[in-house]
């Protein structure tokens, strides 16, 4: 397991202990997202500030996801059925969209998707469309340190 770009090993303890450390922590950043959804197709936008202005030689980088809350997967490669929060794309991509922050300059982001066919049509998966959400974090791309997170679900 990862906590906030840091191997937090196989060690179970660790998996508790580490994220511990960030609870209680105030973000400089904020987002917010609104949204619809018409069966297997989502319309959201994204809006994300902070209460200071990136330096120049940061990287840090905005990344949207679409999630499928449930999956069942029979035929799953890793032997597990039930997966939860699957990741069904990056958005703006793998490596996300770098932002240079302004203090106080709102950054908006307006999305449709649709549900790609290889989910629609695949024989071996099972989900529902209302299990459809979307995760959104900034992080700063060097040090992978989480330094925002929102999540939305259509209902």
């Amino acid at each position: 397991m990862f906590t906030n770009g840091k191997d937090s090993e196989h060690i179970v303890n660790n998996w508790i202990s580490h994220p511990k450390q960030y609870i209680g922590e105030i973000s400089l950043y904020d987002i917010s997202i609104s949204g619809t959804q018409s069966g297997n197709d989502i319309s959201f936008t994204v809006r994300s500030t902070s209460l200071q202005s990136v330096d120049s030689g940061d990287d840090i980088r905005l990344f949207i996801a679409t999630v499928m809350g449930q999956v069942m997967y029979d035929a799953s490669p890793n032997g597990l059925r039930d997966h939860h929060d699957a990741v069904i794309e990056l958005v703006p991509g793998n490596t996300g969209k770098k932002i240079d922050y302004i203090a106080g300059v709102e950054y908006e982001e307006t999305i449709e998707w649709s549900m790609p066919d290889n989910w629609i049509n695949h024989a071996d998966i099972t989900w529902k469309s209302e299990d459809l959400k979307v995760v959104v974090w900034i992080q700063d791309y060097s040090s992978k340190k989480v330094l925002q997170v929102m999540d939305f679900d259509f209902e």
